[in-house]
């Protein structure tokens, strides 16, 4: 026997957009592993909460990169993203940790760029240093808010030496890498090697901070240069003691 729902209930299921077990807009999909998985206007509950995670750092990143990491916080972040607080900490345990992720992702961003630009330049058989340099300051120059939020806000969120301090141990990894390419064994040593890289991460992190923020008043095909220039000369500098050759035994 079929019951009737009262008018007032249907009318009630009406207005809620009710139709029999589903809302209007919700509909079964089928994930990776054959369940079916409720959407909600096409998305799944993980697409969902992946955009809300893409708005929230969206958000972190223009209050990072236009007014600085003193107004990051939980509440204007959410107030520039549309959300409420209760989907901030579906992504981010506290604001240091969106702050934390928006730096990495400016930085993984930069490194990527260079990334390509040595992938071409080796692909054409050419010295990969000049267009990876290149690629790396036209990223930042075309948006200054990277800049800002790299080379600025990042280093007063994280201490020169902090263990979550993104992007230095990359660049560190990278010149030990471009250096270890062409490097000399008879004049140098693996110490050497990471001193140099260390060296250089530090100057070059440096001149495109002060060139960003206009200090450095040259264009930018001179600082270009001028950086190619200082990686080739720290390239040979070497520490090591030199070798006291032996006395021949009677």
């Amino acid at each position: 026997m079929r019951v009737t729902p009262p008018p007032s209930l249907r009318a009630a299921e009406r207005g809620m957009g009710w139709r029999g077990d589903k809302l209007d807009g919700m509909t079964e999909a089928t994930d990776p592993a054959g369940a079916p998985a409720k959407t909600w206007k096409g998305l799944t509950a993980d697409q969902r909460r992946d955009r809300r995670r893409a708005q929230l750092l969206d958000a972190g990143f223009e209050i990072l990169g236009t007014l600085g990491a003193a107004e990051l916080g939980v509440r204007s972040v959410c107030r520039r993203a549309g959300l409420t607080e209760r989907y901030f900490y579906e992504s981010f345990d506290s604001r240091e940790s969106l702050l934390e992720a928006v730096v990495d992702q400016v930085s993984t961003a930069g490194f990527a760029r260079m990334g390509e630009a040595r992938h071409r330049a080796n692909a054409a058989r050419a010295d990969p240093v000049k267009p990876m340099i290149r690629a790396y300051l036209d990223y930042f120059s075309e948006d200054p808010r990277r800049g800002r939020i790299q080379f600025v806000e990042a280093g007063i969120a994280f201490p020169l030496g902090h263990h979550r301090k993104p992007g230095h141990p990359r660049a560190v990894a990278l010149f030990t890498d471009l250096l270890a390419a062409d490097s000399d064994e008879e004049k140098g040593d693996a110490a050497d090697l990471t001193l140099n890289a260390y060296a250089l991460a530090g100057s070059q992190a440096e001149l495109i901070m002060r060139w960003l923020d206009g200090q450095l008043r040259v264009p930018k095909e001179r600082i270009v240069r001028h950086m190619l220039g200082v990686f080739r000369a720290v390239q040979d500098v070497t520490s090591r003691a030199e070798r006291v050759p032996k006395e021949p035994l009677d």
